[in-house]
């Protein structure tokens, strides 16, 4: 038997993980503990509107695709522009190219959802109560049922 094996045989049990002493309705510092099943529930979409997420985004995509090979964006950024100033400048040329579908915009960028609502609340494009709730706000990042 390895070592390992033998460490984990001869620790101490943790109080409340092993053994009977269990107690899913246990308070723990992020709230209490709810069995696997409840929190998957909560989690997981259903298959059916997973598959109709999912034909939503592949229409976007699709409809990105074209648009793009039709006509693709071109930015002219100068010499001596600041590279905090070229970044604002591609983003929002992007944001306005996609229609300001912030997710959309996101996806084109390769960055995440997060970074851009903050970036677009920091330079006055959105409202920053915006900012700090995006899935509540764009009707690109809500899931219908």
């Amino acid at each position: 038997m390895g070592r390992a094996r033998a460490a984990v045989r001869e620790a101490a049990p943790v109080p409340g993980v092993d053994g009977p002493g269990l107690d899913l309705h246990e308070e723990t510092p992020r709230g209490p503990l709810r069995p696997v099943e409840e929190t998957m529930k909560t989690k997981m979409k259903s298959p059916e509107a997973r598959i109709k997420e999912l034909s939503a985004r592949i229409e976007q995509l699709t409809a990105l695709r074209d648009r793009l090979a039709a006509s693709p964006i071109m930015i002219n950024i100068v010499p001596g522009t600041t590279l905090a100033e070229a970044q604002k400048h591609i983003v929002l040329t992007t944001y306005a190219w996609c229609g300001e579908n912030k997710t959309l915009t996101a996806d084109v960028l390769g960055m995440s959802k997060r970074t851009l609502y903050n970036w677009l609340a920091e330079w006055g494009v959105i409202p920053k109560a915006e900012a700090e709730a995006p899935a509540l706000t764009d009707p690109a990042a809500q899931v219908s049922p």
